[in-house]
């Protein structure tokens, strides 16, 4: 996996970098952590840069050769198992090399990810944890605590890896094309953060702009046309909608979101009389929650109905 030294330095603000880094320098570590956030891309980012602190002669410079070494995947002994879904096989290879000894660095590094671990596969890492050698860490990511065997966690130090406030915004310069998109909508997880970065979800953030402005404006077919007839992307486009109609009343309540230019906040508050936001908001709750086995253009006809209705009615009062 490779690993932008952007990322690795906002790593490295996070409370759960500054305990491991502080137990690395007491020589306190634990031989497993189990980081478990649901921003997982971040929670990887902190154990590889806590890899690059121990490597670095600098303490983790991200610059040297050996930190860009760690960062791009190259270094045999720091390695992230399961980017695509943690397999057996991936699980029999971490276990395989937890038994020969460090090539590179003082000691091995192994990123096992598993957001879609099966249990066999946990299930082959169990006596590795328990016994793992002195000279090899094992960090456990996941998005959900429950997702991973008690019998795994039991065996790990938890930590929680969180963003630090505004940590995002520093993140400007040329690096994409959809950078607005992902600094707006992303800012919480540095995971959505690189998924609109790379413009995936950028579709789904556009359409619920047009959602939110069709309804608002009293164009109830517009709106219906804007929710896709994919439960999966309708589910994404309703998370979006939900962050936008939860902006304009923070809008109304004079603590107007930065929205890159996406939108036009002044349009929305104007569209969208505070009153109107409570029963906006429950009936995007209500079409998310029939998303899983409703009909879909019965799904969307109801939401873009019912916010257009009543944005007209309180525009009256």
């Amino acid at each position: 996996m490779d690993i932008p030294a952007r990322y690795a330095e906002i790593a490295r603000g996070t409370r759960a970098f500054a305990a491991l880094n502080a137990a690395r320098e007491s020589d306190r570590m634990s031989h497993a952590y189990l980081l478990a956030s649901p921003d997982d891309l971040l929670s990887v980012c902190v154990a590889v840069a806590l890899a690059c602190a121990s490597a670095c002669a600098r303490g983790g410079c991200l610059t040297c050769p050996v930190c860009k070494r760690i960062l791009s995947g190259r270094c045999g002994d720091v390695r992230v198992f399961g980017e695509e879904g943690l397999t057996t096989a991936d699980a029999d290879e971490a276990v395989a090399l937890s038994l020969v000894t460090p090539g590179e660095l003082d000691k091995r590094w192994s990123v096992v990810m598993m957001t879609d671990a099966n249990e066999a596969a946990q299930n082959k890492l169990l006596k590795t944890l328990e016994e793992p050698p002195e000279t090899d860490v094992f960090f456990v990511i996941t998005r959900d605590r429950a997702a991973v065997l008690p019998t795994i966690a039991s065996r790990c130090e938890e930590l929680s890896p969180r963003l630090p406030e505004g940590a995002l915004r520093r993140m400007e310069g040329g690096m994409s094309p959809y950078l607005d998109y992902a600094l707006y909508a992303g800012g919480d997880s540095l995971t959505e953060f690189d998924e609109l970065l790379g413009g995936a979800g950028v579709g789904d953030l556009t359409a619920a702009i047009r959602l939110v402005r069709a309804a608002g404006s009293g164009d109830v077919a517009g709106a219906a046309f804007a929710l896709p007839s994919s439960r999966e992307d309708a589910a994404n486009v309703l998370k979006y909608v939900e962050r936008i109609l939860g902006d304009v009343i923070r809008a109304h309540a004079g603590m107007a979101p930065d929205t890159r230019g996406l939108y036009d906040m002044d349009e929305l508050t104007k569209a969208y009389p505070l009153a109107a936001l409570p029963e906006a908001l429950s009936a995007v709750r209500r079409a998310v929650s029939r998303v899983p086995s409703g009909n879909m253009a019965s799904v969307a006809d109801a939401l873009a109905i019912t916010i257009t209705e009543v944005t007209e009615k309180c525009r009256r009062l």
